[in-house]
């Protein structure tokens, strides 16, 4: 049993055991994500500052962390090292939530502050590379609530919430089709 300080609002179990903990905001600070791997009694900070860190996902190949972070300009979307390194890589500029790796792990994608769906290219072993963003879906925007990238790297899942008289929509092939909308 891990008994905490701060409360816990979200967590992930890696393959080997490790957790990414985020914590609630209260009086002892901001949301922060931790990080505890098999073996430790106490969680680490990982992601630690004056602003609320959120939504952390760990890369394929496990060897970066992308978040959110808010500024005072708003949300921003970073990268770092996992499960060590104090590098940070700026991803968005001028706003990003909800980082998403894609599962062959050479593109991130993200939601600007407008709720475009935006990806960029990343590449690199000692240090990342990362390309300029690039808008993916501006029909993002519709669906408010997230997306998940299928296995081929091809296809997305766009969720939304339900109500009466709204349908789901799943977009497959997307980039197929975004192809054949828009040859280069």
């Amino acid at each position: 049993v891990l008994e905490m300080e701060r409360p816990i609002a979200e967590g992930r179990v890696l393959e080997d055991g490790t957790l990414i903990l985020r914590t609630f905001p209260s009086e002892l600070g901001p949301r922060d994500i931790l990080t505890l791997t098999p073996g430790d009694s106490e969680p680490r900070a990982f992601v630690s500052s004056e602003e609320d860190q959120a939504g952390p996902e760990v890369s394929p190949d496990r060897r970066w962390l992308a978040y959110q972070s808010q500024s005072r300009d708003g949300p921003e979307v970073f990268v770092r090292p996992f499960p060590e390194g104090d590098a940070q890589y700026a991803v968005s500029s001028g706003g990003g939530t909800r980082p998403k790796w894609s599962p062959g792990g050479s593109e991130l994608l993200y939601r600007n502050t407008e709720g475009d769906l935006m990806s960029v290219e990343v590449s690199g072993e000692e240090s990342l590379r990362i390309s300029t963003p690039r808008v993916v879906s501006t029909r993002a925007r519709d669906f408010e609530r997230g997306f998940e990238v299928f296995p081929d790297d091809q296809s997305f899942l766009f969720v939304e919430s339900g109500g009466e008289g709204r349908q789901h929509v799943m977009v497959l092939n997307f980039f197929e089709e975004l192809k054949r909308l828009f040859p280069e």
